[in-house]
C-alpha cells in the first residue's frame, strides 16, 4: 500500500513507512502519555463531591439574580457540585400532611432552572427534599398522629421529586435530613420499600441525611448509629456538627493557624471514625457541615443566631473547615457545606456567612487526586 501511494506523492517507499511511523509514535505519545508512565498516573480522578448547598424558601424562592450571586459562590470556591434544596412543610409536629405547593415551598420550575444551570456549568447536582414544621421547630420532633397516612404521604413526595429529579438528569437525591423519629428500627422495612420504589423511577445515587450528633429525644444514642438501611442507599449521609470545646477557645491569637489546625483535624477525625464504624462499607458522604461565622461557632456550629455582641472569627471559620476537609480525604466521598442562603439579608452575622477565607479553604482544598 504504501509502495502504491509513492507514485502520487513523488517519495520512494521507504520514505513513506518512515513518515506514517512518525505519525504514529507521536499519536500514541500525545494521547496515551510518555513510554514507561504508569497508567495510573494518566488522570485525575475527581469524583469526590466538593459542594455548598442552596437553600431558598417560599413560592419566589431561586430568583434569576439570586442564581447568579450562587454560582459565583460556587464557583469562587472551586466546588464541583451544585445541591438545591427543596423543602415541603407540615403545620405542626403531629401534622401528617405534608404539602409541597403552598406560599412556603419552592416552586419546581424554579427548582429545576437551578438544576439545569448547574449541569450546563458541568456540575454535579443532588435535590434535597426536606420536611420542616410550620413555625422553626426542628424536624427531629416531626411525628405524625396518624403514622400510617403520614408515611404514604411521605412515600408519594419522595416519588414525585425522583421522578422530577429524573427528568433534570439530577445525579444525587438527599432523602431528607434528621426526622429522627421516622428512621427508627421500627420503619426499616418501610424505608427499604420505598427506596426500592424510588429506584424504579430514579436512576441516580440516594442518601439520607443522618442526625451526626446525640440524639435530643432518644438519650444516649445517634440516629445515624440506629438507621437499618444504609445497605439499600448509595451513601451513608452525616449531618455532621459537632461540638467542640479545644484548648485553645478564648486564647487562639496565642496559637499558630498550624497548632489550630492540627488540634481541629484531631477532633473532627474521632468523629469521622465514629461514622465509618457504622457505615458497615457503604461509602460516607457528609450531607451538611456548617461553620458559623461566630467565633462560638466552634463549639455551637448548629447554631446561627448567635448574640451580634459575640465575637466573630473568619480565621477560625476557615481554619475549622480547613481541617475537616483535610480530615475526610481518603475518608469520605465528599461534603455539602451549609449553605448559600438565597435572600443575604436575612443572614445573621454570625451564621451560615461564607466569607472570603471559608471560601479559600474550600477552594484549596484538593478532592482530585492523582493515582
Amino acid at each position: 500500500m504504501f509502495c502504491d501511494l509513492s507514485k502520487f506523492l513523488f517519495l520512494d517507499c521507504q520514505r513513506i513507512r518512515s513518515i506514517v511511523l512518525l505519525i504514529l509514535i507521536s499519536c500514541t505519545i500525545g494521547c496515551v502519555g510518555k513510554p514507561g508512565t504508569p497508567k495510573s498516573k494518566q488522570r485525575i480522578d475527581c469524583k469526590n463531591i466538593k459542594g455548598i448547598t442552596y437553600t431558598g424558601y417560599g413560592s419566589a424562592a431561586y430568583s434569576e439574580s439570586s442564581n447568579e450571586s450562587y454560582f459565583k459562590k460556587i464557583h469562587q470556591s472551586g466546588s464541583n457540585h451544585a445541591s438545591v434544596l427543596l423543602t415541603c412543610m407540615v403545620t405542626s409536629a403531629t401534622d401528617h400532611n405534608i404539602v409541597c405547593d403552598s406560599y412556603d415551598s419552592p416552586k419546581w420550575s424554579r427548582v429545576a432552572s437551578v438544576l439545569e444551570s448547574a449541569k450546563g456549568q458541568g456540575l454535579g447536582t443532588s435535590l434535597r427534599i426536606y420536611i420542616d414544621i410550620s413555625g422553626g421547630k426542628w424536624r427531629v420532633y416531626w411525628r405524625p398522629d396518624q403514622i400510617e397516612k403520614g408515611l404514604k404521604r411521605l412515600r408519594e413526595v419522595y416519588i414525585r421529586f425522583a421522578k422530577l429529579a429524573q427528568a433534570q438528569d439530577v445525579d444525587l437525591i438527599i432523602l431528607g435530613a434528621e426526622i429522627e423519629q421516622l428512621t427508627r428500627p421500627d420503619y426499616t422495612v418501610w424505608w427499604r420499600e420505598t427506596i426500592s420504589e424510588i429506584r424504579k423511577v430514579f436512576s441516580g445515587k440516594l442518601t439520607y441525611g443522618a442526625n451526626g450528633n446525640p440524639s435530643p429525644i432518644f438519650k444516649g444514642e445517634s440516629e445515624y448509629e440506629w438507621v437499618g438501611f444504609w445497605d439499600n442507599l448509595d451513601f451513608v449521609g452525616i449531618d455532621h456538627y459537632p461540638s467542640f470545646a479545644p484548648s485553645f477557645l478564648g486564647s487562639e491569637s496565642e496559637n499558630s493557624d498550624e497548632a489550630i489546625l492540627l488540634e481541629l483535624r484531631r477532633l473532627h477525625e474521632k468523629w469521622l471514625s465514629n461514622y465509618i464504624s457504622s457505615a458497615k462499607q457503604k461509602p460516607l458522604l457528609l450531607t451538611e457541615v456548617g461553620f458559623p461565622l461566630a467565633a462560638k461557632g466552634i463549639e455551637q456550629p448548629y447554631k446561627w443566631n448567635f448574640d451580634k455582641e459575640v465575637q466573630q472569627s473568619e480565621r477560625l471559620q476557615a481554619l475549622n473547615a480547613k481541617a475537616l476537609l483535610q480530615a475526610i480525604r481518603g475518608k469520605s466521598e465528599g461534603a455539602l457545606v451549609w449553605r448559600f442562603l438565597e435572600d443575604e439579608k436575612k443572614l445573621h452575622p454570625m451564621g451560615y456567612i461564607l466569607s472570603e477565607p471559608l471560601l479559600g479553604a474550600i477552594k484549596n482544598h484538593q478532592t482530585c487526586t492523582q493515582e
